[in-house]
């Protein structure tokens, strides 16, 4: 029997003293977790499933939630996860290619049947974050948990866990039970690569003013986008909005400019932390940052905000601003990009 539990908060607050949990039991069958019993109230998820959300009560002593967490910390000393099968990522709207698979065994290496383990995973995306829900399998006579992930309708780079199911839903144990689960890579690439894109970075000088002319970290970037399979993106100038601020201006702007050729707009500024400094060890490092925000042009609203810190060091003051631009922003904006429009 499998028994869903959904969660619409991020794993931030899973750590709260007050975690909120959606649970979807099966109709006349009681929650394997206990101590849950202070307020619930009934809903359902975007697919019509029934949903029970909970609001956990603390009114236990701490004495009895450190004697619970070292229960389950001696437990876990004589189970072993192992993982066996590995999906490889998915596209935004398609299945995973197979399912995610672990074994369980003691130490010695048997395997544990009808063990309750716990995967938690990725279901759906709130303000750039992943929102995680939870289901409860057993394992079966040789050991196996197996799970089909839901076709995930947003894209993300996350991770799915596996762990032994706690008895208690206690913020020390949960905590506790995450720390130490198996992780699963849960990858789902945009099913947008081929929407037309324009790129507007603009970059400062180390005295803070503003490059007006051939951005090299738009041109990194742009180059970035196409190897991770993006067809249709070019770089495009609108250096006083961007220095201003002004995002109603930037939308104007870039609305008269493209007509509706567009779908979304990568923008934002890199600048200087610091001026290059020459270390003890005789290498350059630079300190900078990015600042990059992604527009969707059907509406002007910000669907993809990101604040990159980024340093590098070298032998040349030159290759060490080109580390900065084309090896560590423009990499892992584009990975941004691909995992997360």
């Amino acid at each position: 029997m499998v028994k869903t539990f959904e969660k619409y908060t991020s794993v931030a607050l899973l750590c709260m003293s007050l975690s909120l949990f959606s649970c979807a039991g099966v109709p006349g069958k009681s929650s394997a977790h206990t101590n849950v019993s202070d307020s619930e109230q009934k809903t359902v998820n975007k697919n019509g499933k029934k949903l029970l959300l909970v609001h956990k009560g603390s009114d236990m002593s701490q004495e009895h939630r450190a004697d619970h967490l070292n229960e389950y910390m001696q437990t876990l000393q004589n189970i072993v996860f192992k993982a066996q099968n590995i999906p490889d990522e998915t596209q935004n709207g398609k299945a995973f290619s197979s399912a995610f698979t672990a074994l369980i065994t003691d130490t010695s290496g048997k395997a544990l049947a009808n063990e309750n383990i716990s995967v938690k995973y990725p279901s759906g995306i709130n303000d750039g974050e992943p929102v995680y829900a939870l289901e409860e399998l057993q394992s079966d006579e040789n050991g196996t948990v197996s799970f089909n992930a839901p076709v995930p309708e947003f894209s993300c780079n996350a991770q799915l866990l596996f762990y032994l199911t706690p008895s208690t839903m206690e913020k020390e144990v949960l905590e506790y039970a995450e720390q130490h689960a198996l992780q699963f890579p849960f990858k789902v690439r945009t099913n947008k690569r081929t929407s037309p894109l324009s790129i507007a970075i603009l970059d400062y000088s180390a005295s803070g003013k503003p490059i007006t002319n051939n951005s090299l970290s738009s041109s990194a970037l742009l180059k970035a986008v196409y190897r991770k399979g993006f067809r249709s993106a070019g770089n495009s100038d609108f250096v006083s909005e961007i220095n201003d601020g002004n995002i109603e201006k930037l939308y104007k702007s870039a609305s008269a400019l493209f007509r509706g050729t567009i779908k979304y707009l990568i923008f934002g500024t890199v600048k200087y932390v610091q001026p290059i400094e020459k270390t003890e060890a005789g290498l350059y490092k630079a300190l900078m940052q990015a600042d990059i925000s992604v527009m969707e042009m059907g509406s002007g609203k910000i669907i993809l905000h990101k604040v990159m810190p980024l340093s590098a060091e070298d032998k040349s003051e030159w290759n060490v601003l080109d580390l900065i631009r084309n090896k560590i922003f423009a990499t892992e904006m584009a990975d941004s990009l691909y995992y997360g429009l």
